[in-house]
């Protein structure tokens, strides 16, 4: 569904910081790898349990309800400190990591992977309410 990684498509700024940053080029590897792992979801079907993890903020227990291997999970919390890392290397623009996401991701958009967003997004606009017992 998605389209390989091409960092030939990144714009500019990114491919030259792709080409002289090992950081930046490992949180990209990265972000391909998760980004490839997601599973499709809506938080209108998840479970009373994975609902609680959620709204807990555990990661692990939550992709682990979800079905992820460890090794994805590994890959995630590799991602996440990566992010953080690639952050902390950006002070002066506190939105870098977010921002940046959506630029190297048209590197591997399809129209078929935009048709499947726009039909998870049609199923709440809403976020994830808080859950309650």
């Amino acid at each position: 569904m998605l389209d390989p990684l091409d960092v030939t498509r990144l714009p500019g700024p990114l491919a030259a910081l792709h080409r002289d940053s090992a950081l930046f080029r490992d949180w990209v590897q990265a972000l391909d790898r998760v980004t490839r792992a997601e599973k499709v979801s809506s938080w209108t079907t998840w479970t009373e349990r994975e609902r609680r993890a959620w709204d807990a903020g555990d990661v692990v227990a939550f992709s682990r309800l979800r079905g992820y291997t460890e090794a994805e999970i590994s890959d995630y919390l590799a991602y996440l400190e990566l992010t953080r890392r690639l952050d902390a290397e950006h002070p002066d623009d506190p939105d870098f990591t977010f921002c940046t996401l959506h630029d190297v991701l048209q590197a591997v958009r399809t129209p078929a992977f935009d048709a499947l967003e726009a039909d998870l997004q049609a199923l709440s606009g809403d976020p994830p309410p808080r859950w309650q017992p």
